[in-house]
């Protein structure tokens, strides 16, 4: 909900079907629920859902509104661009020629977008987050890789030599860290702190993680860990739980979806 404006994402849970499926933003109006706009992430294409785990679009107070999509086709040619597979997504609500639009302000689109489409290791299984007062923007996957930028200034797409998960992004890509042995879920979250923020996390399969941020990047050595990790978690579920042989050879329940978590705090205080 911005500015009198509720956005609802959308996709669909067949995504292997042979029928064209696509991701959609929508717009309404906040009052009377009459529809203002709709975008579709990937119309000439298939897929792109805009689901991430149930967290909502981003939106910065000024009329940026920001998603993340998830396997579907893309464009590599900037040019022309109209289909945003496994992308982070500017948008804003504008007056068009045939009424108010959804369009593109800027994106982007990690250089292992290929792989991950082949492997549905979709970016937008976690919703974007602003942090740094809006000026940043976070992001991470089912690849377990954080992603920090400038909300303003998205790191584009930069096309690698060949289809990696390992490949280089554009230097507007402030962090590019591996947080996660498993899939991001939800969000990570952050806090202000005192002197530097925090960038909350438990991804599948793994530990409750703290990262200190400043300036936009996360810094890796100063990460924190919780005690509970997956072997802990499978001892657990181990009693409870059938073998799910589609899951890494874990146990389905212990490996996934690790903490969709929510931060509180009387502003940068600690301890509270």
């Amino acid at each position: 909900l911005d500015g009198g404006v509720l956005y609802l994402g959308v996709a669909s849970t067949r995504e292997f079907e042979a029928r064209a499926l696509n991701g959609w933003l929508l717009a309404y109006d906040a009052k009377t629920l009459a529809p203002l706009a709709a975008w579709c992430s990937t119309p000439s294409g298939t897929n792109g859902g805009i689901w991430a785990s149930g967290q909502g679009p981003a939106a910065d107070g000024l009329g940026n509104i920001y998603i993340a999509t998830g396997n579907g086709t893309f464009d590599e040619a900037s040019k022309g661009r109209r289909n945003y597979g496994s992308s982070v997504v500017r948008l804003r609500l504008e007056n068009g020629p045939r009424g108010r639009e959804l369009r593109v302000q800027d994106s982007f689109t990690p250089c292992s977008q290929a792989v991950l489409d082949e492997q549905d290791l979709d970016l937008g299984s976690a919703g974007p987050v602003l942090f740094d007062q809006g000026a940043s923007l976070l992001i991470g996957g089912k690849q377990g890789r954080l992603y920090t930028m400038s909300a303003l200034r998205l790191g584009g797409y930069r096309r690698p030599p060949a289809p990696s998960l390992d490949c280089r992004d554009n230097p507007e890509v402030l962090s590019s860290v591996q947080a996660s042995v498993g899939h991001i879920y939800g969000s990570p979250v952050y806090w202000p702190g005192a002197g530097h923020g925090w960038i909350y996390l438990w991804g599948a399969g793994g530990r409750l993680k703290a990262y200190p941020v400043g300036n936009g990047r996360i810094e890796p050595q100063g990460v924190r860990m919780g005690s509970s990790d997956l072997a802990t978690q499978q001892a657990f579920f181990a009693r409870q739980a059938p073998r799910d042989p589609c899951v890494h050879n874990a146990l389905a329940d212990a490996w996934m979806p690790g903490g969709v978590l929510s931060v509180s705090s009387e502003g940068s205080q600690p301890g509270t």
